[in-house]
C-alpha cells in the first residue's frame, strides 16, 4: 500500500509540472507576438543623425564671430587674440564694405578704457584694422583712434609713427560729434601739446616727422575755420539802429497885454 502511495505522489507531480511548463510555453507566444516589431529601416533612420558640423543653424557667420573676438578684446587685450581676430579679418575681407557697420562701430568705442590704460597692443590692433578696413568704417577707426592724441600725445605718435598716414588725417578729427567752436578749442589745444612736443631736444625722427604733419595739419583747418566764421560773421548785415524821436518845439506864450 506504501508503494501505491507514493506512485499516486509522483503521477501527480509530473503533471503539475507538465501545465507549469505548457503556461509558460503560451505566455512567453503571446507576448512574442504583441511585442513592436524593429524595422531595419527604422534602425538606419536613427543612425542617419546630422553632424554637428553640417548643422547650418549651430554655425556663426564671420561677422558674428569677429565681432565676438573684439568683445573679447576688451576684456583681455592679449597679442594672442589680436592676431587671430586680424587673421580672421583677412581670410574674410567680405565682412565689412565701404558703408558703416553700426555694430562694429560699438564694439571699437568700448574700448576707450584701453586707451586710457595706455596698452600697446591697442594700438597696434587699431593700426591694423585702418590697413584692412575702407571707407565709412576706416574713417570710423580713425575717428576713434583721435583720442590717444589728447590722452597721451607722446605715447601715441610713437605708436602712430608707423601708420602710412603721411598727411596726419588723423590730428584733425575728434572721436565724438561737437559744435564748431568746441571742435576749434580742441584743435587748438591738441596743436599746443604738439608744439610742446616738438621743443624737446632729444626726439625720434619718425616721432618728429609725424608730430610735424600733424602740426600742419591741425594749423591748416584752424585757419580755414578761422577763416569761415569771419565770412559769415561778415555776412550777416548789421542791424539798423532806430533813428531817435524828434521831439516837438514849444510854442512861445504869448506876453501880457496883447491879443493872440
Amino acid at each position: 500500500m506504501k508503494y501505491v502511495w507514493i506512485l499516486v505522489v509522483v503521477v501527480v507531480m509530473v503533471r503539475i509540472d507538465f501545465f507549469i511548463s505548457l503556461i509558460e510555453s503560451t505566455t512567453s507566444k503571446i507576448s512574442k507576438s504583441t511585442a513592436p516589431e524593429t524595422k531595419v529601416n527604422e534602425v538606419v533612420s536613427d543612425t542617419e543623425m546630422i553632424s554637428f558640423k553640417n548643422d547650418q543653424s549651430l554655425k556663426v557667420s564671420p561677422r558674428t564671430k569677429f565681432l565676438s573676438m573684439l568683445e573679447d578684446f576688451r576684456i583681455d587685450a592679449s597679442a594672442a587674440l589680436r592676431s587671430r581676430a586680424i587673421e580672421h579679418l583677412k581670410s574674410n575681407p567680405q565682412l565689412f564694405n565701404d558703408n558703416l557697420d553700426t555694430d562694429l562701430e560699438s564694439r571699437i568705442y568700448q574700448w576707450r578704457d584701453l586707451l586710457s590704460q595706455r596698452n600697446p597692443e591697442t594700438h597696434l590692433f587699431l593700426l591694423e584694422l585702418l590697413q584692412y578696413l575702407k571707407g565709412e568704417n576706416q574713417n570710423m577707426v580713425r575717428r576713434f583712434y583721435s583720442l590717444a592724441m589728447d590722452i597721451d600725445l607722446a605715447d601715441f605718435l610713437t605708436a602712430y609713427a608707423k601708420s602710412k598716414d603721411t598727411t596726419c588725417q588723423i590730428g584733425v578729427l575728434v572721436a565724438d560729434p561737437l559744435p564748431e567752436d568746441e571742435r576749434f578749442n580742441e584743435l587748438a589745444e591738441r596743436l599746443t601739446a604738439l608744439e610742446a612736443v616738438l621743443k624737446k631736444e632729444k626726439l625720434d625722427t619718425s616721432i618728429k616727422f609725424m608730430a610735424l604733419r600733424c602740426e600742419a595739419s591741425i594749423k591748416l583747418v584752424l585757419a580755414k575755420m578761422q577763416f569761415a566764421a569771419q565770412a559769415s560773421t561778415e555776412a550777416v548785415p548789421p542791424t539798423p539802429s532806430p533813428e531817435p524821436t524828434p521831439n516837438p518845439t514849444p510854442e512861445p506864450a504869448p506876453e501880457a497885454g496883447t491879443t493872440p
